[in-house]
């Protein structure tokens, strides 16, 4: 089939997988076409049934994957949360066990998408992490094992660091995808490469913005402690002292 017949024939499909589609096809074409390299009849046949059942497997077993995760949509749409409710608690605690992983990515991922959605352009993050010197910006990437696709080096100026970051975040926290499901979310983080495959990159960025966060919080209250002193200092200085 050519682009124009995929188009007409599966128009969801094919937007954003043409080129998967015509590789899918002529993967096919080429394993079918390898029987004319065949010398005698029963070797032919032999491949043929062979390539039958092969293809017949890989369809079952992708028939039996879609099917699965179309039951898995319409049960998740289909959930009444205020049932849980009246559940036994054995079977609730077993639930939220079962659920935990997912509300703590849910977690992540509305914190770290609260802080994108401050970020339109590098000169937004340089104002979220103005009072955070660049040292310690540098440290963080290396000790959350960060390894962003911009090429920064510690020579840099701040603003480059700026930009990596808010295109690593973007490209993690995307606003065409908020209303993504978590597992969906996940399923898209990994295949990105790490040095720990337990360790997934949104792992890696929301330690890096909780210790940025600490930082700022901390270096805030003793800023305010400081001025305090200093404030108190001054009217110690210009108070007058009456000798008697």
């Amino acid at each position: 089939m050519n682009t124009e017949e995929l188009k007409t024939a599966f128009p969801v499909l094919i937007e954003g997988n043409s080129h998967r589609l015509h590789q899918h096809h002529t993967l096919h074409s080429e394993l079918f076409k390898h029987t004319n390299q065949i010398a005698d009849d029963d070797s032919e046949v032999q491949y043929l049934t062979q390539l039958e059942l092969f293809i017949t497997k890989s369809y079952l077993n992708e028939i039996q994957k879609i099917k699965t995760k179309t039951a898995m949509i319409e049960r998740t749409k289909n959930f009444d949360c205020s049932k849980i409710k009246n559940l036994p608690d054995d079977m609730i605690y077993e639930i939220k066990s079962y659920l935990a992983p997912e509300l703590e990515y849910t977690r992540r991922f509305s914190i770290l998408r609260h802080i994108d959605s401050g970020f339109s352009w590098w000169r937004d993050v340089d104002d979220y992490i103005f009072k955070v010197p660049k040292k310690l910006i540098i440290d963080l990437k290396d000790k959350c094992n960060i390894y962003p696709s911009m090429y920064v080096k510690s020579s840099d100026q701040k603003e480059k660091w700026c930009r990596m970051i808010i295109d690593e975040t973007q490209k993690l926290f995307s606003k065409k995808k908020d209303m993504m499901r978590v597992d969906k979310l996940l399923a898209n983080r990994d295949a990105e490469w790490s040095s720990d495959p337990k360790v997934k990159l949104i792992d890696k960025w929301f330690k890096f913005f909780l210790y940025v966060n600490t930082f700022k919080k901390y270096r805030a209250e003793l800023e305010t402690k400081v001025k305090k002193t200093d404030e108190k200092l001054a009217l110690l200085k210009n108070k007058k002292i009456v000798v008697k």
